[in-house]
């Protein structure tokens, strides 16, 4: 979870937009903030398998989610944009525009490097079967996320807990319909691969 959500949840602050437009300003920047690590993260274990074009293709599209992060708060790596209360700033103009444009295209950015590396011999053969964990593994060490959904379990922290007025937002739970029942690498970037899509 990003650090920054758990911020959202105190008395309105002076500095802050008021709660209900900084609700919403957070509530379209979070999954972006989402975005980012799971993206890196595919993209590296991509890399690590022996697959350099898809990791290039994705480091592209994690710049321009760098490229919403500063235009909102001024940062693009630890962005202090949620503050106790909601936000520091309101969306700077034109910014929802440009997020619908890059979102409208990254699905099918996502369906390029599925599609270059769960088709190629050398990534099945050190995916396929490889890295197992059960259901009952994942939750004795404590797992989430991807890898809590990758072991089968449906699990959505928003769902579960709310936090930050997901309880009173309608969402559609992109995470639970993420669940992966080969357990092993495999599933797990898979789930990621759906996550990624349907977080949009």
């Amino acid at each position: 979870m990003d650090p920054n959500a758990l911020r959202g949840n105190y008395p309105h602050s002076q500095s802050c937009v008021c709660l209900n437009a900084g609700t919403r300003c957070h509530l379209i920047i979070l999954p972006l903030s989402r975005l980012v690590p799971d993206l890196m993260a595919v993209l590296t274990h991509t890399m690590d398998v022996g697959a350099l074009t898809p990791f290039l293709w994705g480091f592209e599209e994690r710049e321009k989610l760098m490229e919403f992060y500063e235009r909102v708060s001024g940062a693009r790596l630890h962005a202090a944009y949620v503050r106790p209360g909601g936000v520091a700033f309101d969306l700077p103009h034109g910014l929802l525009n440009d997020i619908f444009h890059w979102a409208t295209q990254f699905s099918s950015r996502v369906d390029e490097i599925e599609q270059v590396v769960t088709g190629n011999r050398i990534w099945k053969q050190r995916t396929v079967g490889i890295g197992k964990v059960t259901a009952q593994e994942a939750l004795d060490y404590s797992f989430s996320g991807v890898m809590l959904r990758g072991s089968g379990i449906k699990w959505d922290l928003r769902k579960v807990a709310p936090y930050d007025k997901y309880d009173e937002v309608r969402i559609l739970a992109p995470e639970l319909s993420c669940v992966c029942l080969s357990l092993s690498c495999l599933g797990r970037v898979r789930c990621s691969h759906r996550q990624e899509r349907r977080l949009l």
